[in-house]
């Protein structure tokens, strides 16, 4: 279905009980003269004792100077769906079943950062980035390095029109990255270990932390991790091109159809 989403916020949709938590302190916004030479931003990172009461976003706030006085500003909320809901990514969502579980899940996730908003705010948010993504369960006689060992002897740039492919992990993983959008297949299990033994740096996602244990005292699957990660602008032409009607909302991209017809283009190529 899909996984990390990104959405903006403009700044009358929001209200900060806690601006000591960003870093530099969010107060500083209001000052015209903060960021007068540019793009400035601060940021909501969880510490590890928020985290361990459950998962949560990541929080940025933006301030970008039109002029010489007015300036825009909006927060970007950075989240996974998934893990929103189940504490991990293992598990898929089921389109707009989920929706509303979501929707109830951020709604209090952000207030427990101390972020006043609406559940229609979150529903009607214009989406930055999204990442459409698939969990593909393989035979044990089909481990994944095989298949990204194999995918290194194709030459996607042509088709895909890419800037740079990238293997890492020991072949565990590949990235095929362009300027608006990036394909990432990898390892799952192997990936999730690696960020146990070694940190997130290591791994290709980010928030381990809420699922490090979830394959203990299991027998380890092959599982095959494929993500679509979509920035706005793609995405836009990416919906004009299978056919479906232009979509900007978190309500209008949550969805299964569109989810499983952009994993499927991409996947054909």
């Amino acid at each position: 279905m899909l996984d990390t989403i990104a959405i903006n916020l403009r700044q009358s949709d929001y209200t900060i009980r806690h601006p000591e938590r960003f870093h530099p302190h969010a107060g500083a916004m209001r000052n015209p003269l903060f960021g007068d030479g540019g793009m400035i931003k601060c940021v909501y990172n969880p510490n590890k004792k928020e985290k361990a009461q459950g998962y949560l976003p990541r929080l940025t706030i933006y301030k970008k100077p039109y002029g010489d006085w007015v300036n825009a500003v909006w927060m970007k909320v950075e989240f996974s769906a998934p893990k929103l809901i189940f504490g991990n990514n293992f598990e898929e969502l089921n389109g707009s079943a989920d929706f509303n579980r979501v929707i109830d899940a951020l709604f209090l996730a952000l207030g427990r950062m101390g972020i006043e908003t609406t559940r229609d705010i979150l529903i009607n948010a214009k989406v930055s980035a999204i990442h459409y993504s698939k969990n593909i369960l393989l035979e044990r006689d089909t481990p994944c390095s095989l298949l990204i060992q194999t995918l290194k002897k194709l030459d996607m740039s042509a088709r895909l029109d890419l800037s740079e492919s990238l293997f890492r992990n020991d072949g565990q993983m590949v990235k095929y990255h362009a300027s608006n959008y990036e394909i990432a297949l990898y390892d799952k299990v192997k990936d999730l270990e690696q960020a146990s033994k070694y940190g997130a740096g290591r791994g290709a996602e980010n928030d381990y932390g809420c699922q490090l244990d979830f394959l203990s005292g299991l027998k380890k699957p092959e599982v095959l991790r494929f993500e679509v990660r979509l920035k706005s602008r793609k995405l836009k032409t990416l919906i004009a091109t299978l056919g479906f009607k232009p979509r900007t909302t978190l309500k209008e991209l949550f969805c299964a159809d569109l989810s499983r017809a952009i994993l499927l283009h991409h996947w054909d190529e």
